[in-house]
């Protein structure tokens, strides 16, 4: 995912945020936090999809772990995620809703990362 932040990712963080709960996002909410839509570390991997039309909910991955989430909390917007051009497979948030928004991977939005193990 690329960001537009000048600080190497690498060098501070371990990945992009994940979420299982809408307290976690709430944590978030923030003065210093300066923008409102952040991408988070959450990816669709269509090849997984079980039908040939549309997201599938076993689709979405963590990109720490690779996984899908482990609570099964979602917080997508209410038209979302709807794979725009066959292009938006990654997802950005919303501040302070938390709502999330499937977007192309391509496009240049700040990021929220944690520094955990």
């Amino acid at each position: 995912v690329k960001s537009a932040t000048t600080i190497s990712f690498g060098e501070k963080y371990t990945d992009l945020a994940t979420f299982e709960s809408m307290e976690e996002i709430q944590r978030l909410n923030r003065p210093e936090l300066l923008t409102s839509l952040v991408w988070i570390g959450l990816r669709d991997d269509p090849k997984s999809w079980k039908e040939s039309m549309g997201n599938d909910v076993n689709s979405w991955r963590w990109s720490a772990t690779g996984e899908t989430s482990q609570t099964g909390y979602q917080n997508w917007d209410s038209i979302e995620p709807n794979y725009y051009q066959g292009k938006q497979t990654c997802v950005i948030m919303m501040m302070p809703t938390g709502k999330w928004f499937d977007k192309d991977c391509r496009e240049l939005y700040h990021f929220v990362c944690y520094a955990g193990k």
